[in-house]
C-alpha cells in the first residue's frame, strides 16, 4: 500500500500564515507515495501513523469519542484552520474520500492512502 500526504491548496491560500508557509515544502507534498508493508487490521490510521514516525512527520490527533475515530490536527506542522474556518486535514482511498473517520477504515493490501489539506471543507480536494 502507499500513503501520501499533500499541502498543495494550503500553499494557494493567502490565509495560510508565513511562518507556516516557510516550513512546508514548496511543492505541496510533504510525502511522496511512501509504500508500506500491510499489518493485519491496518487502518488509516494506524498506517499515518506508522509511516509519519518512520518518516519523522510531525502528526497531532486526538481521540473524538462521539465518532469513535482519531481526529487529525495537523500534519507536518500544519493544522486546522491554519487557512481559515473551512480548512484541516481529509483523506482519500483509492481515489474516493470514504464516508468514515481514518481509524474506522480498514485498508487492504495494494491500496493507496492520500492525506489532503483542504481550505474549503473538502471541496477544493479530489480523491
Amino acid at each position: 500500500m502507499t500513503l501520501t500526504i499533500v499541502c498543495d491548496r494550503a500553499l494557494e491560500s493567502s490565509e495560510l500564515p508565513d511562518p507556516v508557509r516557510a516550513v512546508l515544502p514548496g511543492n505541496g507534498v510533504i510525502l511522496a507515495e511512501v509504500t508500506e508493508e500491510l499489518e493485519p487490521g491496518d487502518t488509516v490510521w494506524t498506517l499515518l501513523q506508522r509511516v509519519c514516525k518512520e518518516q519523522g512527520v510531525a502528526l497531532e490527533a486526538s481521540w473524538t469519542p462521539a465518532y469513535q475515530t482519531a481526529y487529525i490536527q495537523g500534519i507536518g506542522q500544519l493544522y486546522e484552520f491554519d487557512c481559515g474556518q473551512g480548512s484541516g486535514w481529509v483523506y482519500s482511498v483509492n481515489g474516493t474520500v470514504p464516508g468514515v473517520g481514518c481509524s474506522g477504515c480498514t485498508l487492504s493490501a495494494g491500496d493507496a492512502v492520500r492525506w489532503m489539506y483542504t481550505c474549503d471543507y473538502g471541496n477544493d480536494v479530489g480523491g
